[in-house]
């Protein structure tokens, strides 16, 4: 789609776009001066040389590009060793190369010797002299095995796996995590399809990520670019007309052909690191040495018994053992209203949140934190000192003075150095999925194991935390029964049951088959059938009067979501472990 409408692949070249273009790179392209008399075939040209040349301060570079149509565009990309780039350019507009060439290995026989298998590369003694030994970047392959998407890309190893890309399907690109934990793309795949059987697709990678890799590698980037346009994909060029140019400062070598219904550009444009490998280390060094920024918390300075507004910065605190400091102790506790969690509730893939600790993929970790009985979360003020500056300012927006001391369970484990052996129906009930996911059970499985750390406490009145704690329970617990074996099992001791029996009712039946009483199973089985009711009639926060009625009821009960998801878990620890004792399982890893 080198004449490219508003469906242009961003990037690309668009047709009568000088506007967009710097007029130092088109004037020094010789063939644009003077008059446009044959027309915009000219100028289309010079569009795409400018392209070639605005990589040098855009933010991507293309390694493939690949536009068919009426007109075309090819751009395919190596690594050339630096010193090479000094050597004869002669024949460099007259590259042979292309994605499917790859090194292959092959059956050879003759030449005196018998039959034998030898390596072969595309960029051998038959390239132009600068190309021999170049390393290729972007492998295109095809699989009929490959069910769906028989044809990929790759790229090369030398960059996914220096500096760490892994390919993600629903990107398009290849990705890593950057130091805030977000993935971030710095290589990808972008596919245009187009009117009339046009089509383009863009193989483009991150400047930054490329200046690194030319630099460390002493390479530079060479583009080899073969591009058409014209009105008639078969129209026959003079080629007495054929121009070779080749600039000054070593980095365009072409040749090209004007006429008035088509033109033609061949040729090689060279990228150099914009940087050394030193300069690019003098600034990550100079960056990784930066004085580190540090937010104000009001804090409960115990040491000496006021509240005060205090740096999270170590230069600012004091620890038990230096008492000649007024600062105030590192373990000075600092409270902030329970909404803090909801972001690292909210993106499970992201945070790992425990019931004592929050961690954030590749990139940093609250040691510890609680919760008080007025609802505060609560840590101590050196740990925040470990947090990006970007996370202590959002832990500062919901910064609030105490309205409880901090946690029992905090008071025992943090000063106290004893074991928490108070009971907490969801860290138990945790405890217990663990040891059956370890479990090879038939009656009941998990299916998820990651999910078993994702129930936290609702720690407000709000409705879509105490639903989303339900929910996840649901998910662990109810589905985790199997519903074909414990039917199997019923069956098996003599009920008869019924074929629209679902798995709660074939769990009541399986234990009364074991000879529990009547009563006695319908008490263990309870928190299964009323976590299932909850999570029909609460699924995807309902907001019924019928759900408004049921929420109203536990909190008359409970008084606070929290203290309800925690007798629900501890009511569903104890029936899992009591049907475990029944059915007798033998817990094998």
């Amino acid at each position: 789609m080198a004449d490219a409408d508003e469906r242009s692949p961003e990037g690309l070249p668009r047709r009568n776009a000088l506007s967009s273009v710097n007029p130092m790179d088109i004037e020094s392209f010789p063939h644009v001066r003077g008059p446009h008399e044959q027309g915009s075939l000219e100028i289309e040209c010079c569009e795409f040389v400018a392209w070639l040349r605005h990589q040098r301060g855009g933010d991507r570079v293309a390694l493939y590009a690949c536009c068919s149509g009426k007109s075309d565009i090819f751009v395919h990309s190596v690594f050339v060793a630096s010193e090479r780039i000094d050597r004869s350019w002669d024949g460099l507009e007259d590259w042979t190369g292309n994605p499917s060439d790859h090194m292959h290995c092959g059956l050879v026989s003759g030449g005196g010797e018998g039959p034998r298998f030898e390596m072969f590369s595309p960029w051998d003694e038959d390239q132009p002299e600068v190309l021999q030994g170049a390393r290729q970047i972007v492998f295109s392959r095809s699989f009929e095995g490959l069910i769906g998407k028989p044809h990929y890309f790759e790229l090369t190893q030398e960059i996914a796996i220096a500096h760490g890309l892994h390919w993600v399907d629903e990107r398009n690109a290849w990705c890593r995590l950057d130091g805030e934990g977000d993935v971030v793309n710095l290589a990808g795949i972008e596919h245009f399809p187009g009117d009339d059987g046009r089509a383009a697709t863009l193989l483009w990678i991150d400047r930054g990520l490329l200046d690194l890799h030319l630099a460390t590698t002493s390479s530079c980037l060479v583009q080899m670019f073969d591009c058409f346009w014209g009105s008639d994909p078969s129209f026959r060029f003079d080629h007495q007309r054929t121009i070779t140019h080749a600039d000054a400062g070593k980095t365009l070598r072409c040749k090209f052909i004007v006429e008035r219904k088509a033109s033609y550009v061949r040729g090689a444009h060279v990228l150099a690191p914009s940087k050394s490998a030193y300069e690019l280390g003098a600034n990550e060094y100079a960056s990784a040495q930066a004085p580190k920024e540090y937010e104000t918390f009001i804090i409960e300075d115990w040491k000496n018994e006021q509240l005060v507004e205090c740096s999270c910065s170590p230069a600012a605190l004091a620890s038990y053992f230096d008492t000649e400091s007024s600062n105030p102790f590192q373990i000075s506790p600092v409270f902030f209203k329970p909404q803090v969690l909801d972001r690292y509730k909210a993106d499970r893939e992201k945070y790992r949140v425990t019931d004592r600790s929050i961690q954030c993929r590749n990139a940093w970790s609250l040691k510890t934190y609680d919760v008080n009985d007025a609802g505060q979360v609560h840590t101590y003020i050196t740990y925040l000192g470990d947090l990006p500056i970007s996370e202590q300012r959002y832990w500062k927006s919901f910064n609030e003075p105490p309205k409880a001391p901090i946690s029992k369970r905090a008071q025992k484990t943090d000063f106290e150095g004893a074991w928490d052996d108070v009971p907490d129906g969801l860290s138990d009930l945790r405890r217990t999925l663990r040891k059956l996911g370890d479990t090879r059970l038939d009656w009941f499985r998990i299916k998820e194991t990651r999910l078993v750390d994702h129930v936290t406490y609702p720690l407000t009145p709000a409705h879509r935390p105490w639903d989303d704690a339900i929910l996840e329970l649901a998910r662990i617990v109810v589905e985790g029964l199997n519903h074909g074996a414990l039917r199997a099992r019923a069956i098996a001791n003599g009920r008869v049951g019924n074929e629209k029996f679902g798995s709660i009712k074939w769990l009541e039946e399986a234990l009364l088959g074991s000879q529990v009483e009547s009563d006695r199973a319908s008490t263990l089985v309870e928190p299964f059938k009323s976590l299932q009711y909850l999570r029909t009639k609460l699924a995807a926060h309902a907001a019924g009067e019928e759900a408004s009625e049921i929420r109203r009821e536990l909190l008359r009960e409970y008084k606070h979501p929290r203290a309800h998801i925690a007798a629900l878990a501890s009511d569903l620890h104890e029936s899992l472990n009591a049907i475990c004792a029944i059915f007798g399982e033998k817990q094998n890893r």
